[in-house]
């Protein structure tokens, strides 16, 4: 992981804390519905779209004209295996905070820092980088920078 000196708000802790919490929460919401679909429970809702996947539905995820917004960027990167194992073994640690910050709009992309931040002392810190993802806004295709 690369280290840059770094002091962030618990702003941002605030907001990577929320975004992963309604992750989790969609996630549980979508397995119900998956397991209510297998039952053959009349009342059963197709299960929703993996969180991966862009959706061809216009709403919250997409503007006007069809591209992926922001928060579903964030949501996509929030939703990928290693990165929930990543906010999972970070907070577990205690010593550091997992952030996930919307960083720039980069050609067709938005890029999406993934990081925790190192308490040093009472008033120094220091971020780690996990990775830095590039979201397609027409697409919703995530690619690694390493």
């Amino acid at each position: 992981m690369k280290g840059e000196q770094h002091s962030k708000s618990n702003l941002a802790f605030s907001a990577a804390l929320s975004v992963f919490l309604s992750t989790a929460a969609f996630a549980a919401d979508t397995a119900q519905t998956a397991k209510q679909n297998a039952n053959g429970s009349p009342a059963a809702k197709p299960a929703a779209a993996p969180a991966t996947k862009p959706t061809s539905q216009k709403s919250a995820s997409a503007n006007s004209k069809g591209k992926i917004t922001e928060k579903r960027a964030l949501d996509l990167v929030m939703a990928m295996p290693e990165v929930k194992e990543f906010f999972k073994e970070v907070t577990k640690s205690k010593i550091a905070k997992p952030t996930i910050d919307l960083d720039r709009k980069e050609g067709s992309a938005y890029v999406v820092h993934v990081y925790e931040v190192v308490n040093d002392g009472p008033e120094s810190s220091h971020t780690a980088t996990k990775n830095w993802y590039y979201v397609n806004i027409n697409t919703g295709k995530i690619t690694k920078e390493f």
